[in-house]
């Protein structure tokens, strides 16, 4: 049991109504994680809408997006967003050589690109990119992208904080398989 409420019923309040409806538009459902946000509607609502434009809508390569979240969910020990994404990071081709890398520190026996997005991650939640890894990815991504990467790991840091920190019984609030997720178009 999740240490405040789930809100899985629009609230009472026109504000909370307002959140609980744009959450619930491309879904028939709310989520346990966004369903523990709505005890602050404005923040589920905002936060929805950034997660929902770094998910769906940011022009991220869907390996790299993936071994980013692997990687943050990891780190943050995390397990029920590692396994969800990692499900999604195998469905885009993320190979086994990445996870074990995640998993172990051990980033020498992957392809370059596969490395720099592991390291770019770490050193960004470290909060020390060095000159080299950042230009690489700068090289990459551009001003951007640096940006919206740079926001997605800070996004899924502060998504584990809560989960973890309150306690969210994720698991048995969601779909058994993310890949069954797939939103409706607004």
């Amino acid at each position: 049991m999740a240490r405040l409420p789930y809100i899985t019923e629009p609230p009472p309040s026109p504000q909370g109504r307002e959140a609980f409806a744009f959450i619930t538009r491309r879904r028939d459902r709310i989520s346990r994680l966004f369903s523990t946000y709505m005890n602050s509607p404005k923040v589920a609502q905002n936060l929805y809408a950034l997660m929902e434009y770094l998910r769906y809508d940011a022009p991220f390569e869907p390996k790299m997006k993936e071994i980013v979240i692997c990687t943050v969910s990891r780190a943050m020990e995390n397990p029920w967003e590692y396994d969800s994404h990692a499900i999604l990071a195998r469905h885009h081709g993320v190979r086994e050589q990445v996870f074990k890398a995640i998993e172990t520190g051990n980033t020498r026996p992957l392809k370059p690109e596969e490395r720099l997005w592991i390291t770019f991650t770490k050193q960004t939640m470290a909060r020390k990119i060095d000159q080299k890894t950042f230009a690489a990815a700068h090289e990459i991504l551009g001003d951007q992208g640096i940006i919206e990467t740079m926001v997605l790991i800070g996004c899924y840091v502060m998504l584990s904080y809560v989960v973890l920190g309150l306690e969210v019984d994720i698991a048995s609030g969601n779909p058994p398989h993310p890949l069954d997720d797939n939103p409706k178009p607004v």
